[in-house]
């Protein structure tokens, strides 16, 4: 018995340490522990894979191409890992052109583009967003 109660005490030990980990993958794979830290790090181009759970970022306006790989946002399907949320506003401006996102739930607005810097070929595969979806943020032009 005593063997059984030491392995649940370092089981709970273990769950209670675990902190995400964010990836960005490219010419090479880094491991990041904070999301802030994980984008600031990434080169256009890059991949960034999120684990389950909610997420804030302090620097809300993204301006290189990146791909975003979240967990999902079913939670029938993500019981494991949990979903991956975005629960501030994300603003992708210009230079973020091509960038991709897959499997991530918005909580906050997504905003592709900015009055004076638009952002083109955009694609979200299998999100969802609650927040407001804006397109383009400039009252003229296309």
């Amino acid at each position: 018995m005593k063997p059984l109660f030491s392995f649940f005490l370092v089981f709970l030990a273990s769950l209670s340490l675990a902190q995400p980990r964010f990836v960005v993958q490219g010419g090479s794979a880094r491991v990041f522990a904070n999301i802030n830290e994980a984008i600031a790090d990434a080169q256009p181009g890059d991949t960034l894979y999120l684990p389950g759970g909610g997420f804030n970022l302090t620097n809300s306006t993204i301006d290189k191409t990146l791909h975003w790989v979240g967990a999902g946002h079913y939670p029938a399907f993500t019981a494991a890992t949990g979903t991956s949320r975005i629960a501030t506003t994300l603003v992708l401006t210009g230079n973020a052109d091509g960038s991709t996102f897959n499997g991530i739930h918005f909580q906050g607005e997504l905003r592709l583009g900015s009055p004076d810097n638009e952002t083109a070929n955009v694609t979200l595969m299998r999100c969802q967003v609650d927040g407001t979806l804006y397109l383009r943020t400039t009252d003229g032009g296309n």
